[in-house]
C-alpha cells in the first residue's frame, strides 16, 4: 500500500475470491495443461504455469479460508491504506454462492461494509 501511495494511486480495489481448497487445486492443475496445450501448439509462447500442490495447500493451513482472505483485509484495514483517498474490498466466496461483500473505505473512514 505504500508504494501505491507513493505513486499517487488514489482508488485501489482488492479482490479476494475464496473458493475450497479442493477447487484451487483443480483450478491451479487446469491452468497449467490448458497453458501448456497453447505452449506446444504455438499459440502461447510461455505455455502454462505450474503451481505446486504443496504451494496451494499452503495457503489453507489455517482451516477452510484461505491465507489470502486474511492478506486481503489485512491490507484493506492497514494505516498505509489510509493514504489512499479510496480502497475497497471486494469478498467473493464461492463457497457459499453468496453475493459478493464490499467494504469501502474513504479518506481513511469505513463508508460502506465492515
Amino acid at each position: 500500500m505504500a508504494q501505491l501511495s507513493a505513486r499517487d494511486y488514489t482508488d485501489v480495489r482488492i479482490v479476494d475470491v475464496e473458493v475450497p481448497a479442493s477447487i484451487a487445486h483443480e483450478q491451479a492443475v487446469r491452468r497449467w495443461w490448458e497453458g501448456r496445450i497453447r505452449g506446444i501448439s504455438g499459440q502461447d509462447r510461455m505455455g502454462g504455469r505450474f503451481t505446486p500442490p504443496a504451494a496451494v495447500a499452503r495457503l489453507y493451513e489455517q482451516g477452510s479460508v484461505s491465507r489470502c482472505a486474511a492478506h486481503a483485509r489485512a491490507a484493506f484495514e492497514s494505516t498505509l491504506a489510509a493514504a489512499i483517498t479510496q480502497v475497497t474490498l471486494i469478498h467473493v466466496d464461492r463457497r457459499l454462492g453468496a453475493e459478493p461483500l464490499v467494504s469501502r473505505r474513504v479518506d481513511g473512514k469505513l463508508v460502506e461494509g465492515r
